[in-house]
């Protein structure tokens, strides 16, 4: 058995760092397609170059009262050290994914410290939570991504695992963690993170009310809610201050009704992403993609044998990593507005309980395990490269702004017959701007733009820019860019 715990770490560490170094291949590859990442990172980008670290700024004269700033301070400072670019935005919350599986890695112990009756969990149990967990699509996909998730998830993880701590063995440093998770979340999505934290111990309390009440009385209440308010709070006076209006927007635009209210119209930086009620348990197989589908059998298999006992007789510690795993799809069910990145807080308690419940990997297995590991890495390697070689694979205007630097000057602007991308926005460095498509009805030489990019579909504009003196000189997946040449 010892020989075999070897091999079958040594086996697990490998795939664990192909799929590290996989994401960072990714992250280099990709262009910034519309419009979640370039929307983020050109608000990072006016904070790096503005030094305005209270505000985020949608636009050079729009504040950002969508999220709060961790995730752009951080992809601010690396554009600032590391120069603007696609992989110094993501890097970040790439090493934001390294802590997480730290961290994921320390609760599975935990768990294991809790419940070592239970015999199935080995040596390399820790290895293996942090695998799945990273091999997952929606985990491995936004491991190197220009969005505010990331950083939620390290803060509930942070809390999540701090908790596990305190119940094998309390200790007053993982006690202050505990608040130190629910600050960064504070800071990287708002109130919502305190939600995700403490609802799911208020369902654990309905079935282990004393555990969860002896757990709480082992947290420093006074020390560490002083230490969050320290963390959390100055921020948003200052915010509300400088911008007078950010709370209201935020606390109850952002947080109730953009999921109330199908389909919200008070979003002020984007649209609302409208989706049938219930919609976002569609995205839990492709969220958790492949492992999704191991825990799914773990659980029916347990429940034919021993039916709701198997729920019930969850030890405590399973039993609170389950509530986690599944608590973002019960909390976004009544949710109009959704997106499959919400589910992105339960992959870390799901990694941890499908590992913890593996049946032990033999020598056989270890092929099936490394090829399910490696279908959602290569299945990204496969994308960035074709990425590299065909310019309409994403959605993103680089091709059109590097074809237009290549060939402006210093004055020129890049204008759109619509509102500009934000890929766009960013790659251009805000050098975009809308134009009217009756101007290219008019005679006046003077008030037709030099380049001009126009949709694929808005055939009426592109014949008349074509019967005009101007030449297509690149195009994207959506747009074509169009030059003034001299008649």
């Amino acid at each position: 058995m010892p020989h075999t715990s070897n091999s079958v770490s040594r086996t697990l560490w490998s795939l664990l760092l192909f799929t590290l170094c996989s994401q960072l291949v990714i992250m280099w590859a990709l262009p910034y397609a519309d419009s979640s990442e370039p929307r983020y990172a050109a608000i990072a980008q006016i904070m790096a170059q503005s030094n305005d670290w209270i505000t985020p700024w949608f636009s050079p004269d729009v504040p950002f009262w969508g999220k709060p700033p961790l995730s752009f301070w951080a992809q601010a400072l690396s554009f600032k050290v590391f120069g603007i670019n696609e992989f110094t935005g993501r890097l970040p919350s790439w090493l934001v994914n390294i802590a997480i599986t730290a961290l994921i890695m320390h609760g599975t112990r935990c768990i294991m410290q809790l419940q070592p009756h239970l015999t199935r969990a080995q040596s390399y149990t820790p290895l293996l939570a942090a695998l799945i967990y990273n091999t997952m699509c929606l985990a491995f996909s936004n491991a190197g991504a220009v969005l505010t998730d990331p950083y939620l998830n390290l803060g509930l993880s942070l809390s999540m695992v701090a908790l596990l701590q305190q119940a094998a063995q309390p200790s007053k440093a993982w006690g202050w963690a505990f608040f130190v998770g629910l600050s960064i979340g504070m800071l990287s999505k708002g109130p919502l993170a305190l939600v995700f934290c403490f609802a799911p111990l208020v369902l654990l309390a309905f079935f282990r009310h004393r555990f969860v009440l002896n757990l709480l009385r082992r947290l420093p209440w006074v020390s560490g809610t002083l230490l969050f308010c320290a963390l959390s709070l100055p921020w948003y006076i200052l915010a509300e201050l400088k911008t007078p209006g950010f709370l209201n927007y935020f606390l109850i635009g952002e947080h109730i009704s953009r999921f109330l209210v199908p389909g919200w119209q008070g979003d002020l930086y984007g649209t609302a992403h409208k989706a049938p009620l219930g919609s976002i348990w569609i995205s839990l197989p492709p969220a958790t993609f492949p492992w999704g589908l191991l825990s799914l059998f773990l659980l029916i298999k347990a429940w034919r044998k021993h039916g709701l006992r198997a729920f019930m007789s969850l030890p405590t510690g399973s039993l609170y990593l389950f509530i986690l795993a599944l608590f973002p799809a019960i909390f976004f069910t009544a949710a109009g507005n959704i997106l499959w990145t919400y589910l992105l807080p339960g992959l870390a308690p799901l990694a941890i309980l499908t590992a913890y419940y593996c049946p032990p990997i033999t020598r056989p297995i270890q092929r099936m395990v490394a090829a399910s590991t490696a279908l959602v890495p290569i299945a990204g390697l496969v994308l960035a490269g074709l990425s590299l070689h065909d310019v309409t694979i994403t959605k993103t205007e680089r091709p059109i702004v590097q074809e237009f630097l290549a060939r402006a000057t210093p004055s020129d602007t890049l204008y759109f017959v619509d509102k500009p991308t934000f890929s766009a926005r960013f790659y251009s460095q805000e050098r975009t701007a809308s134009i009217d498509p009756a101007v290219f009805n008019s005679n006046d030489e003077a008030a037709t733009p030099r380049f001009v990019v126009i949709a694929n579909d808005n055939s009426k504009t592109l014949k008349t820019v074509t019967d005009q003196h101007y030449s297509a000189i690149a195009h994207s997946k959506r747009y074509q860019l169009f030059m003034r040449s001299q008649p």
